[in-house]
């Protein structure tokens, strides 16, 4: 179906999907410099204060995780039977021209 038959509603939500696609890329590289700018000058401080109030909080973490590479290391055949098949559907834009 081309975008000539499409209904304008959907036309609509298209060009703002495109849109509103292209803000967020922009605004996560703005996000993105200026943590990079609190993380620098928190150095190992935990917390950031702004005019008084604890504003934001950066603190470690541990958790535990599985190694894969590992166990199919120690158990070859681990990776044929504990592997199951997912489907998705993958919603992209092709070209933003």
């Amino acid at each position: 179906m081309s975008t000539d038959e499409l209904p304008d509603d959907v036309r609509h939500a298209y060009e703002v999907y495109r849109w509103a696609g292209r803000e967020i890329e922009g605004l996560e590289e703005q996000r993105k410099a200026a943590r990079s700018v609190i993380e620098e000058f928190l150095g190992e401080s935990e917390e950031l204060m702004v005019d008084g109030r604890k504003a934001l909080t950066w603190y470690r973490s541990e958790s535990r995780v599985f190694d894969q590479a590992l166990a199919i290391q120690i158990y070859p055949d681990l990776d044929d039977k504990a592997r199951k098949t997912k489907r998705t559907r993958s919603f992209r834009v092709v070209s933003d021209e």
